[in-house]
């Protein structure tokens, strides 16, 4: 089902910082799992962009990516 996303993260510079750009967050659960990737191949993510988030969840997931990883969470267009 496409690249491993270990493999992804294995291409990128530590020493680099980087801003995760995700094209729609349904239940936040892959972002989790990609930022959990990062930070277990000592990636710095500074902060996420999503293009679509859902407007019912949203803030529980902006909080809860703010509370475990100290990242900040951009929506662009919330959707229903």
């Amino acid at each position: 089902t496409g690249t491993p996303i270990n493999a992804v993260f294995e291409l990128l510079d530590e020493n680099e910082k980087y801003i995760l750009v995700e094209d729609d967050i349904v239940t936040g659960s892959t972002l989790i799992n990609y930022l959990d990737s990062a930070v277990a191949n000592n990636i710095c993510i500074t902060s996420v962009v999503a293009v679509f988030v859902r407007k019912n969840n949203y803030e529980q997931i902006k909080e809860q990516i703010l509370k475990k990883f100290g990242i900040k969470l951009y929506g662009l267009i919330e959707v229903e």
